[in-house]
């Protein structure tokens, strides 16, 4: 039998105790950097600083079509709820202070879709809305 290692004694944090990394402390530039790369040849991503947020922008045209394709009912929402969750996940990564949109590629002033803090805060496929995206 190994012998068992002792559990270290429980004691209080010290001041001295690096801080733990905060979610969202990640630098805008940075993420944009990140992003930028993640969806190259399938879409453009640009930070927008007045609100605070990143804009993602399909442009690959299988991705646009396959979007308007799920939009329209012609497509199974399998895709699209999975890309939502990727976003909002992404949103969680960076932090409450960031907002990721992903924007209507027949329309990029308006959005299709809106994360915020690893949560989906406007999904136009899957709300009761006779609209289909939002003025950002």
């Amino acid at each position: 039998e190994e012998p068992k290692e002792e559990a270290p004694p429980a004691v209080e944090p010290k001041e001295e105790a690096p801080p733990p990394v905060q979610k969202g402390s990640i630098d805008p530039q940075v993420a944009l950097s990140i992003l930028q790369d993640a969806y190259q040849g399938i879409a453009k991503v640009e930070y927008n600083a007045q609100l605070k947020a990143f804009l993602i922008l399909p442009t690959d045209p299988n991705f646009i079509v396959e979007m308007e394709m799920i939009l329209t009912g012609k497509m199974s929402k399998d895709d699209w709820n999975y890309l939502a969750d990727s976003i909002a996940k992404l949103s969680g990564e960076l932090g409450p202070e960031y907002l990721v949109f992903l924007l209507n590629p027949a329309n990029p002033d308006n959005y299709i879709l809106m994360a915020e803090n690893g949560v989906i805060k406007y999904d136009a496929l899957n709300e009761d809305v006779k609209s289909q995206d939002k003025a950002l």
